[in-house]
This record gives structure tokens, C-alpha cells and sequence, in this order.
């Protein structure tokens, strides 16, 4: 009659195979936190951007100027970055802790309105951070017509 029961070769041949499959675990999980912090912070810099375009969509047409947008707090000053029409927004919070500066590495952000036609005006903003010692950005944009 038979004996039933596991051979050594057929104990050694599991135990190496857990082994394998726990090292692949092991060794994905780097690449796994990468990719989650990856999509955090683009998820912020998507969501910035929309909140600052329906701001700018909700303010309408005749406020999309310095003025308006510093005092609605929209922009962190008057003055635009290096004499162009892109005023830097960096500082401009949605809500609790939602500054750029505490939710993206090195995170910055700027509005910039263009003058289309006499009656609309295109706005874009664009947000930018610090990843693994790369600059990425995200850009959105709309026009804003006078109604």
C-alpha cells in the first residue's frame, strides 16, 4: 500500500515557490508607492487648476484683470512674472492646507490671460512641481467671453 504524504522534493519545491512569489511582492512595492504618490500629486495639480479656471470663469469677463483677481485673492500679486501677462498664483488656497506649496514639492502655479479679441480673453493656468528630481506640470485652460 501507499503512503500518503509529501515527498521532500515536493516540501522544497513549495517552499521555493512562496519564496519567489513573496520576493516579487517585496520587490513591486517600491514601484507601487512610486506610482501612487505619482498619481496624488497630479490628482492635486488637476484639481488646482480646475478650481482657479472656474474661479476665473465665475468672476466673468470684465474682472479678469490684476485688481479684481488680487482682491478676490485669485492671484498673489499685481504684478505680472517678468513683464508678461502671467500673474503667479502659488498662494491662492481652496480651502484647509490646499496651498500648493504644502501638497506639491516645490509647487507653483500662474495665471495667465491673453487677450483673444475685443470680447473674450483666453486664461490658462499652470501648475508645476518637484517629482524625482524632475519639473512636471499640468496646464488647463479656457476662454472667457464678455457676454
Amino acid at each position: 500500500m501507499g503512503k500518503s504524504g509529501f515527498t521532500l522534493i515536493e516540501t522544497l519545491f513549495s517552499i521555493m515557490f512562496v519564496g519567489c512569489a513573496a520576493a516579487i511582492a517585496v520587490v513591486s512595492m517600491p514601484a507601487s508607492t512610486a506610482s501612487k504618490t505619482k498619481a496624488k500629486y497630479y490628482n492635486f495639480a488637476v484639481n488646482y487648476a480646475t478650481r482657479q479656471i472656474e474661479e476665473l470663469q465665475y468672476r466673468g469677463f470684465a474682472k479678469l484683470n490684476a485688481d479684481d483677481l488680487k482682491t478676490a485673492g485669485l492671484i498673489d500679486s499685481k504684478t505680472p512674472v517678468a513683464g508678461t501677462d502671467t500673474y503667479p498664483c502659488t498662494n491662492v488656497s481652496f480651502g484647509a492646507n490646499e496651498l500648493i506649496s504644502s501638497k506639491l514639492p516645490n509647487g507653483k502655479a500662474t495665471v495667465r490671460i491673453q487677450d483673444v479679441t475685443m470680447d473674450s480673453k483666453r486664461v490658462t493656468v499652470h501648475v508645476e512641481w518637484l517629482e524625482r528630481s524632475q519639473t512636471r506640470s499640468f496646464d488647463l485652460g479656457t476662454v472667457v467671453a464678455d457676454l
